[in-house]
């Protein structure tokens, strides 16, 4: 039982020492890790499941990311001939003139109808607040527009169409004083 006891006293110290020692020097040489290798194999397996995971996850994101853009490349960008077509819907809307010659326009028809100096009366404060109102009023058709007919707006072609023919509905009826719509 001594020698026992000395033999353990004898390692310990060893391993105390041992472990107190630095070693400035590589030890050539290769040993495998026997218990976890098997842990390594699972790693090692797990990473390769999880490689071909993230292959299929990249390839169904570039199936889906050319139909995106190409309906965000829709809902930004619009026919040329609106551009052209704004400004003459916008001076059909706040133009100030309503004749054949310079065109009939819907804020014209308002001058024309509550013109500022009356020839008979005195209406001009009542008539310039008419006009002012439906100038407000136009300018916000005016500028919803504008709005429509922004490429940054997304809004898809079909539906741009039918909000500038509902914003013009409304500036004739603003117009023609049917304000029920």
């Amino acid at each position: 039982m001594k020698l026992i006891l000395t033999c353990i006293t004898f390692l310990l110290m060893f391993n105390l020492a041992n472990a107190q020692i630095t070693i400035s020097w590589t030890v050539p040489g290769w040993s495998p890790d026997l218990l976890s290798q098997s842990s390594y194999n699972r790693i090692n397996l797990i990473n390769g499941t999880l490689n071909t995971q993230e292959l299929a996850r990249a390839g169904s994101t570039r199936i889906f990311t050319d139909p995106i853009n190409d309906q965000l490349t829709e809902l930004t960008s619009y026919n040329p001939a609106f551009g052209i077509q704004l400004v003459s819907l916008k001076n059909f809307i706040s133009g100030s003139t309503f004749s054949s010659v310079t065109g009939y326009n819907s804020y014209g028809y308002i001058k024309k109808k509550y013109p500022l100096n009356p020839a008979f009366g005195n209406d001009t404060f009542k008539n310039g607040v008419i006009q002012l109102r439906f100038k407000r009023k136009l300018e916000s058709e005016s500028q919803k527009l504008s709005d429509y007919l922004n490429p940054i707006n997304p809004i898809p072609e079909g539906e741009r169409v039918l909000l500038i023919l509902t914003a013009l509905e409304n500036v004739i009826n603003l117009t023609l004083e049917n304000e029920t719509y």
